[in-house]
């Protein structure tokens, strides 16, 4: 061999080499749990499986066996079950820890951030885990009986003859229950205080708002042709029930932070109901709402021409296809369909960035105003195009039945695009690099010690991994 060209060949060998032993050492693969031959991910329940998020993560197992079915919880390095209950909701996962409801025949746990705050044997059957900063709730339901109760806290209230829910405000000191003891008398009641409000003929929707105090709205029926917007103010008015076109249920509540909001229908005319303000008339129902965390701030898309709105005043853009906003909402991108497969991006309902083939959407990088923008180029072909004015692509992920999923991590430096392939195989795809075709449910970004991650579940010679990826 030529001399220069085995040295070239040794060089491109140990950068190989140096390039794989720091793959190896940025990927770390933590082993969650190997399935037996009758074991699988419990995907065929009610959509149970794997679930993570920069808080931690939970497995869920099941077992086939020839009479029913049993599960088990693989929860931050320790499992819990197995469970056979025949019909199981979703375990609870969100910021303020993670529970669960399972039953082991006629006896039923409750665990919640791995502690059993609950144990019930039939006919007392546990039902709707609600969990919140440092409160947790579920509802009790007497077989025997048909009366229920709601456990709050470890504290008990009722029983009720008809209980159709309770609910926990953002800082879990509240517990709110709406419940009827007699046919067409529905009330709310309030544990802090032991007040209560109504009675209604009946209560449609309710929810908290987030703030200082006891901030709620509800929908309720006083007639049958109508129903009122109640808040912890008292009432702001009665609206129809009636809304033809509008193609959700009336009365819904749209809600975020402190902001709450809804179409209505007023004397006949079509208006958005928003913080106890009416904005209106208008000649059709407002689309993607979207409301932001400080007090009345709120976006949607209005009329034919799909005129962008900003707290119920018309912007510059029209013709507007979609928009998508930053955490802080000082960053707006307007998508405006163009001639032939032309989409325009608009940012800030001012500045054109540019033109781009079919724009599926826009994702900001977290707490950042910096995004990446996926384009669709046909024939399962995708572009990624970002606010630095780098463009990757294509990539070319074959008949794809929906748009992949992009991630993006701190100033959209790392990103991660995972999808389905027409053959059923989770993808994804790390900056640039293929990672894992036993790729399990979503990407997530974890922080820890200052450092970033991007983290996934894998399946390899039936043992589950989580692996987390250095960026």
């Amino acid at each position: 061999m030529n001399p220069l060209l085995k040295i070239l060949w040794l060089l491109g060998l140990s950068l190989w080499i140096n390039n794989l032993l720091y793959a190896q050492e940025t990927l770390k693969k933590e082993k969650i749990y190997t399935l037996s031959a009758e074991e699988q991910l419990a995907y065929n329940e009610n959509s149970l499986g794997v679930y993570q998020d920069e808080l931690g993560y939970i497995v869920v197992t099941a077992k086939l066996t020839s009479n029913r079915t049993s599960r088990t919880y693989h929860i931050q390095g320790k499992s819990y079950g197995p469970y056979d209950r025949p019909v199981v909701d979703k375990p609870v996962f969100s910021r303020w820890g993670w529970g669960f409801i399972d039953s082991k025949g006629e006896v039923s746990d409750i665990v919640v951030n791995g502690e059993r705050i609950g144990r019930h044997k039939e006919p007392q059957y546990p039902l709707e885990l609600k969990m919140s900063q440092g409160a947790w709730a579920y509802l009790l339901y007497d077989m025997l009986t048909g009366n229920s109760i709601v456990k709050y806290n470890g504290k008990e209230y009722g029983p009720y003859k008809s209980l159709k829910n309770c609910y926990l405000n953002h800082k879990g000191d509240i517990c709110a229950i709406a419940y009827s003891n007699k046919p067409g008398e529905y009330k709310l009641f309030f544990t802090h205080d032991r007040s209560e409000v109504g009675p209604f003929l009946q209560i449609l929707d309710f929810k908290f708002l987030e703030g200082d105090g006891n901030r709620w709205v509800m929908t309720v029926k006083k007639t049958n042709d109508a129903f009122t917007v109640v808040t912890n103010q008292g009432e702001v008015g009665s609206f129809s029930l009636l809304m033809p076109g509008y193609t959700k249920e009336a009365a819904n509540i749209l809600a975020e932070g402190v902001n709450y909001g809804m179409p209505v229908r007023h004397e006949g005319q079509i208006y958005f109901l928003a913080n106890d303000e009416l904005y209106g008339p208008y000649a059709d129902y407002p689309k993607q709402v979207s409301f932001g965390k400080a007090f009345n701030r709120f976006n949607y898309l209005l009329g034919e021409q799909s005129d962008f709105y900003f707290k119920g005043e018309k912007g510059f853009s029209t013709n507007v296809e979609k928009y998508f906003l930053s955490e802080s909402r000082q960053t707006v991108a307007i998508i405006k369909q163009g001639q032939g497969k032309q989409d325009s991006l608009i940012i800030n309902d001012k500045d054109l960035i540019g033109l781009f083939e079919n724009v599926e959407y826009v994702k900001f990088a977290p707490k950042s105003e910096d995004w990446v923008l996926l384009s669709n180029r046909g024939g399962g072909s995708y572009a990624l195009h970002f606010s630095d004015g780098r463009s990757l692509g294509p990539f070319n992920l074959g008949a794809v039945k929906q748009a992949p999923d992009v991630l993006v991590g701190k100033g959209c430096k790392n990103w991660a695009i995972s999808y389905t392939d027409n053959s059923g195989n989770n993808r994804l795809i790390i900056n640039n690099e293929e990672w894992s075709n036993s790729f399990l449910g979503n990407v997530v970004i974890i922080a820890e010690g200052g450092q970033e991650y991007f983290s996934w579940f894998s399946i390899e010679d039936r043992t589950i991994y989580l692996n987390k990826l250095i960026l």
